[in-house]
């Protein structure tokens, strides 16, 4: 029996519909397992997405389909099951519109697959309509691939699985708006298993699609590779491109640009299957179909990244660059040469121009949030199937996000969802709000962001003694204060913070206000107000933010920002150190030191040792994080007067006292050596900004001294 259920979901915040980009997972019903992305398209200011997942009936479940709508920030807004339709099979272009209704294609859940069928929805999900159209041969199966409206008709298409003596198909109906049938027709390739994607009109009116084609066993085994058919309205063949392919039966996807041009994707060198590098190229096909223009294989560097590119989707943007979606192997995030746990395949939006140049490359993580990392790798495959550009240039893609095999033990698919419906919006940059836009952007939880009671910053001091001792400094969150939405966290018994959009704020006392210290998701530069206590003046000092990265760091990849400071009001000249995501700044302290020029602590803050919460620990040293040491060997020369002047210093270190040049050594606060060798004219340089320690030999003895740059 044939049932649906409408579930209305009311619009939670307005404060969302304002957000511009965005990465969403979902779990459309907790209840249910599974969730399969099929397709999606936007429709005034709507988003529409079919998702297969699986319905209940006695304890016993079976693939059915939802039909979503989300707003443009993508928030759920409603969304319609209907246990009658098997999606499961159907290709990435089941939905369609004409600005009034939605328009579904798919099969309907009997055994043996016999009809196709077009499901009719206003835009409030309502259904309005339902066609039926069943195989010609009674022995036949139909897996329905797709529908497309153009110029008032629809094209209802799909494979048609034959029995065994029969070679298999694919089949196009010409429908009118009422689904009525004007003609039928069916496309062939010898004894070959088929799929159709992508029919589409092309700019002079006519219609094109590819086919996929696997060669069958037999003596008449025929090819593997594909076959790009043009087709007038009536459905006749006006032309037809041919190439083997080293991957068969894979993901290849066609689009009809503007121009008349053909880009299609394949394993391997069109006309080359045995192509020694079938990692995955997009092609251009002339308009003639008669000459191949350039094909060309993504960004790729086997021996670094391991890229092997699977691609699902095309669209032209309004500039006539193409955009291509799909799914690619990454090698980055391994700790060991070649793949490891955290090799996983990842959804990748690429953009090109019609030369063949690459614009850019966004390879998107999602993170393993079910399972331990440790065990099955920090992140969680995913693909992209579906690629749209709005009108304001933005760029929607859908997808799935799913499990690998180290992931899958852990987990109970009926108990704990593995499988979810994933939709990411990008300006037409490829960047996402909150996330640094580089090649990688890995998205991961807010769980770094959530401090609690007992959260604990360790930072590594030096004590100014004649005989500089090192030893550390606890910060730790004793208190959480609520204010409205914002949680407020306590350091200490004084200092406070928040974070929020990925932003740090700190109580100051001469402002009465908080002050924003990081931006975790800044790119490019930002202004931190500060107030000099003893020069009783107020200075704006300038963040720039030189590059961004990820440190390996306790078996976790950590985001890090190398930043340059400009009139920090402590130091004579920019200095540079770097800011982790979620944590602080790496030397002098959670926040950045800004107005102490003139400042003179007993204890100095070199580098930060651990952080740890509720969920994360981290270990930034390779020694414990209580460790407390002297530096050993040194011997103060009270006889002779040395003196190490300007210092702090702008560079160039004079040293006062010798009687000639001599031997120096200059170590980080962290026991690097980082420069040494013979001072010239008494003097030597430090090259880059920081807290050092300057041991200098005085006869046969050694001096040490503090200087910074």
């Amino acid at each position: 029996m044939k049932w649906s259920i409408l579930i209305s979901l009311i619009t939670i915040s307005t404060l969302l519909s304002a957000q511009q980009t965005f990465n969403r997972v979902y779990d459309l019903d907790e209840n249910i397992p599974r969730n399969y992305f099929r397709d999606m398209l936007v429709v005034n200011d709507g988003i529409f997405t079919l998702t297969t997942i699986f319905c209940d009936q006695d304890t016993t479940y079976y693939e059915c389909a939802a039909l979503t709508k989300h707003n443009l920030s993508g928030e759920l807004v409603s969304m319609v099951v209907e246990d009658a339709l098997a999606t499961f099979k159907g290709g990435p272009h089941c939905l369609a519109s004409n600005g009034d209704q939605l328009i579904l294609s798919a099969n309907e859940l009997h055994e043996d697959f016999d009809s196709s069928h077009l499901y009719e929805y206003d835009l409030n999900l309502e259904l309005l309509n339902v066609g039926s159209f069943y195989a010609a041969n009674e022995t036949s199966n139909i897996v329905n691939e797709g529908v497309l409206l153009f110029d008032g008709f629809r094209y209802l298409y799909g494979n048609i699985r034959n029995a065994s003596t029969v070679a298999d198909s694919v089949q196009i109906i010409k429908l009118d708006q009422e689904n009525n049938e004007i003609w039928r027709r069916y496309y062939s390739a010898g004894n070959s298993e088929l799929d159709i994607n992508n029919l589409q009109p092309t700019p002079d009116g006519n219609l094109a699609f590819i086919l996929s084609i696997v060669a069958s066993p037999g003596a008449d085994t025929g090819y593997n590779g594909y076959q790009i058919n043009k087709i007038d309205t009536f459905g006749n063949i006006l032309n037809t491109f041919i190439f083997e392919d080293y991957d068969g039966a894979g993901t290849s996807r066609l689009l009809v640009a503007s121009d008349g041009s053909y880009y299609f994707s394949s394993s391997s060198l069109p006309g080359s299957p045995n192509d020694v590098t079938p990692v995955g190229r997009i092609n251009k096909l002339n308009s003639d179909m008669d000459a191949l223009e350039w094909s060309f294989i993504p960004p790729n560097d086997p021996l670094n990244d391991g890229h092997f590119y699977e691609f699902y989707d095309y669209t032209e943007t309004q500039n006539g660059d193409i955009i291509v979606c799909g799914m690619v192997r990454d090698d980055t995030d391994s700790e060991v040469e070649g793949p490891d746990k955290h090799t996983v395949w990842n959804g990748f939006v690429l953009r090109f121009n019609s030369a063949g140049e690459v614009v850019w490359l966004r390879i998107l993580k999602q993170e393993n949030d079910l399972v331990p990392k440790d065990a099955s790798g920090r992140f969680r495959p995913s693909r992209l199937s579906k690629i749209i550009e709005l009108d304001d240039r933005r760029l929607l893609a859908a997808g799935q996000v799913f499990v690998n095999g180290l992931q899958i033990i852990d987990i109970d698919e009926f108990e704990q969802e593995a499988f979810h419906s994933l939709m990411i919006m990008m300006d037409e940059n490829g960047c996402v709000e909150n996330y640094p836009c580089e090649e990688i952007i890995r998205f991961t939880s807010d769980d770094k962001y959530t401090y609690s009671i007992g959260a604990q910053w360790i930072y590594e001091t030096e004590a100014s003694f004649v005989v500089p001792t090192t030893g550390f400094k606890v910060r730790e969150i004793t208190d959480t204060i609520m204010e409205g939405d914002r949680v407020k966290y306590l350091i200490g018994s004084v200092d406070t913070f928040y974070v929020e959009n990925r932003k740090m704020y700190f109580w100051d006392d001469y402002y009465e206000n908080y002050v924003m210290y990081f931006d975790f998701a800044s790119t490019t530069e930002y202004d931190i107000q500060y107030y000099d206590e003893i020069m009783d003046v107020e200075g704006i000092a300038t963040i720039l933010i030189d590059s961004t990265g990820y440190e390996l760091i306790s078996g976790d990849y950590l985001g890090v920002q190398y930043v340059t400071i400009l009139n920090s009001g402590t130091f004579e000249g920019p200095y540079h150190t770097k800011v982790y995501d979620g944590i602080g700044e790496a030397d002098n302290g959670i926040k950045f030191l800004l107005g102490c020029g003139l400042c003179d602590p007993f204890t100095n803050i070199t580098q930060i040792r651990c952080f740890t919460n509720d969920t994360i620990s981290y270990q930034f040293v390779p020694y414990p994080c209580d460790t407390t040491f002297t530096i050993t060997s040194v011997t103060d020369l009270s006889a002779k007067e040395i003196t190490v002047y300007p210092n702090p210093t702008s560079g160039l270190i004079n040293i006062g006292g010798l009687d000639g040049e001599t031997t120096y050594e200059l170590y980080s606060v962290d026991g690097k050596q980082i420069q040494n060798g013979l001072t010239n004219n008494q003097s030597l340089f430090i090259e880059t900004p920081g807290l050092y320690l300057l041991k200098i030999k005085v006869e046969d003895r050694w001096m040490v001294k503090k200087v910074v740059r």
